[in-house]
């Protein structure tokens, strides 16, 4: 990415395998399952706010960098307003999805959407027909004590995914 474009497809690769370091006292062997339960939410919301985040970045950048009326276009296009929030392949909580009100663009849950039938597929919220994409967070694999692996990614239409 050192040209400056935009890459979706290197949140991918970031997207596919997130290890979050803890400290010892919040270790899963010292967990109650209600206090595992939170901390795993902890994660995936840190995994969802760093997709996010950085989707929402570099497609401010893409606008703004873009060197002609086609590269605005596409820009403005990929630029999504709305982001989708599926975790486990359902909604989360209203409690889960207020933590990123603070973010740039709207969010909302994955109910909240639906797939176009047109030829690519792409997401859009089901309310205003806009397009979105969707952020997921799925299954938490502890790999030490203090190291877990989270699978996830995104999706914005047929030919645009990653995770």
């Amino acid at each position: 990415m050192s040209s400056g474009r935009w890459n979706p497809s290197g949140l991918a690769a970031v997207a596919i395998s997130l290890v979050i370091l803890s400290s010892a006292p919040f270790a899963r062997t010292e967990l109650s399952p209600v206090e595992r339960a939170a901390q795993e939410d902890e994660i995936r919301a840190s995994a969802l706010r760093y997709q996010m985040l950085r989707w929402s970045t570099q497609g401010d950048r893409a606008e703004l960098e873009a060197r002609n009326e086609s590269e605005r276009r596409l820009a403005k296009e990929l630029n999504y307003r709305i982001y989708f929030i599926s975790i486990n392949g359902k909604d989360p909580g209203n409690d889960f999805v207020k933590r990123f009100q603070d973010l740039p663009r709207e969010i909302r849950k994955v109910s909240q959407c639906k797939r176009k039938r047109r030829f690519l597929g792409w997401v859009v919220d089901k309310k205003t027909k806009q397009n979105g994409i969707v952020f997921s967070a799925d299954s938490i694999r502890w790999l030490t004590p203090y190291q877990v692996e989270v699978d996830g990614g995104y999706h914005c239409g047929k030919l645009c995914g990653g995770g």
